[in-house]
């Protein structure tokens, strides 16, 4: 049950008729890990067209074998890392098909920023650097012109920090 009220008496007899409400009308939601191989097949190609409109990247495709390595892996019971996985993969290709990464890839390739003693001036702006890629990427869903205006640099600048920086 999600809401919010406020405490005392009387807000307890104003929510009294909304809490009874909601506890008639409960649904279960069930975990990913419940669903059979065709209904996580169907659930993939619907978000992943939803996110490849919303970054426009239309063209790009999954591969049988790239769907194969989605359908084997295991996400927690979470449809949210499901989502984050595809767009990771669609913000990392760079050709016509979508490269699916096990996620510890994608864990190995994202660099944070480093802890404010630490004195590697280099490693610090080049996390700085991938961060803001990666936004601006997910932002313009890779268009790299209007990311690099954004972004205030020139595109074969921009180009060349996502050869040094490996993204996509």
């Amino acid at each position: 049950m999600i809401f919010t009220e406020t405490q005392g008496v009387e807000s307890f007899e104003i929510f009294k008729p909304f809490r009874e409400f909601l506890l008639q009308r409960t649904i279960f939601i069930p975990s990913l890990d419940s669903f059979h191989s065709p209904q996580i097949n169907s659930l993939v190609q619907l978000i992943l067209e939803e996110l490849k409109e919303s970054m426009g990247r239309e063209d790009l495709r999954l591969s049988e074998k790239n769907l194969q390595k989605i359908l084997t892996m295991n996400f927690d019971k979470n449809l949210s890392s499901l989502r984050n996985l595809l767009e990771e993969s669609i913000l990392s290709s760079s050709g016509s098909e979508i490269e699916i990464l096990d996620r510890k890839e994608i864990r190995d390739r994202v660099l944070t920023i480093p802890d404010s003693e630490d004195l590697d001036l280099r490693t610090a702006v080049e996390a700085v650097e991938r961060q803001k890629i990666l936004l601006a990427q997910k932002l313009f869903g890779g268009n790299q012109i209007r990311m690099a205006r954004a972004l205030g640099i020139s595109r074969g600048s921009l180009q060349y920090k996502l050869k040094q920086l490996e993204i996509g």
